[in-house]
């Protein structure tokens, strides 16, 4: 123990030194860290290298997580804030995004339906968004509404996600026809093997079993093919694929 001690400073000091030289750093770093052994260290990483890493997007990331968990309400309240100094579209997407985020479907599909105006008045991003969070939290028939406007200007969807939803409002609603072709149009396209169960599940509980047997082994087969992350990501999906096989 007591070698420990005695090389671990040392240790300390060489790799400072070669990181000092290394990196270009003021050279007066060198002698701070020479004669002040392993504080010398400690201010440096502190005052050259602590700055640096609190700028890089990963320890960002893994700041921004902490900080949730610690205050889970300080990215509402600063957005709220921003947005109260500064009524702008861009400020009220970003807090309904923040609601979204927390599950609260109601609170971002009011603010969405703010962004409606000026410029945005008819923006099919947004109005697919509001969909979206109606769907969400249950307000089918509204979800339906919003999704059928944005159908109304072009005839269909800028993404898979507002096709996935506007078939689960269907499918809520008892509109099997709608539904079965909205579902197979998700699932078709790039929403991958969510809109692929959620498709194969309605055609099991519209009796068409033999169907959806059909598509939750396309699903398996496709699965195995999948790269690992994409294996995460769809692992949720298989495991109630394969319960509702059984």
């Amino acid at each position: 123990m007591s070698f420990l001690l005695l090389v671990f400073p040392i240790a300390i000091q060489v790799i400072s030194v070669i990181h000092i030289m290394r990196t270009g750093r003021d050279r007066t770093w060198i002698y701070i860290v020479v004669f002040l052994p392993l504080v010398g260290s400690i201010v440096y990483v502190l005052v050259e290298l602590l700055p640096d890493l609190l700028t890089s997007r990963r320890v960002r990331k893994v700041g921004a997580g902490v900080a949730r968990i610690v205050n889970p309400g300080g990215k509402i309240r600063d957005l709220q804030a921003r947005l109260d100094f500064s009524p702008t579209v861009e400020n009220r997407m970003a807090l309904a995004e923040a609601w979204a985020e927390k599950a609260e479907h109601g609170k971002a599909a009011g603010l969405y339906q703010a962004c409606l105006e000026g410029i945005y008045k008819n923006d099919r991003h947004i109005m697919s968004l509001i969909g979206r969070e109606l769907q969400a939290c249950g307000e089918h028939a509204n979800a339906r509404e919003w999704f059928e406007r944005v159908l109304a200007q072009r005839g269909s969807f800028d993404e898979g996600r507002d096709a996935l939803s506007y078939a689960m409002s269907l499918d809520a609603l008892g509109e099997n026809g709608k539904a079965d072709a909205t579902y197979k149009s998700a699932a078709a396209g790039s929403m991958g093997l969510e809109a692929q169960y959620r498709y194969a599940s309605f055609l099991r509980r519209t009796g068409r079993k033999d169907e959806a047997d059909r598509l939750f082994s396309v699903m398996l087969q496709a699965f195995e093919q999948l790269p690992p992350y994409a294996r995460r990501n769809g692992r949720e999906w298989i495991n109630a694929a394969k319960k509702e096989m059984i």
